[in-house]
């Protein structure tokens, strides 16, 4: 879902009608990711420690993820423009989806060994 936000963003910016939907897209997506991290820090840290993995999350995907990301869209979208910088987006995130299919499988063979 994300993916297809950044694409459309970088592609149809000047729509009225797409930015508004991809938009509303944002708060389905966040809401997805938020559920799954919330699930994943409950299945790797005791509850008294969740607080902590909460912590962990949003240091780093906040803090450090946000700071990161910020600055490579600024400096691609002076480079190339505000397309490319979605793009850039679009691509993280797809990669970043492969991780977790790939992971997930890894999970899983070790699970059944």
């Amino acid at each position: 879902m994300t993916v297809v936000r950044w694409l459309m963003t970088a592609f149809f910016a000047a729509s009225l009608p797409l930015m508004a939907l991809a938009q509303a897209s944002h708060a389905f997506s966040f809401a997805i990711f938020h559920a799954c991290c919330m699930q994943r820090i409950g299945e790797l840290f005791p509850p008294r420690q969740v607080a902590a993995g909460q912590s962990l999350l949003y240091g780093f995907s906040s803090g450090i993820g946000g700071v990161l990301g910020a600055g490579m869209a600024a400096a691609l979208w002076e480079w190339r423009g505000g397309a490319a910088a979605f793009l850039a987006g679009a691509a993280v995130a797809a990669i970043a989806w492969c991780f977790h299919i790939a992971s997930g499988k890894a999970r899983a063979r070790s699970a059944g060994a």
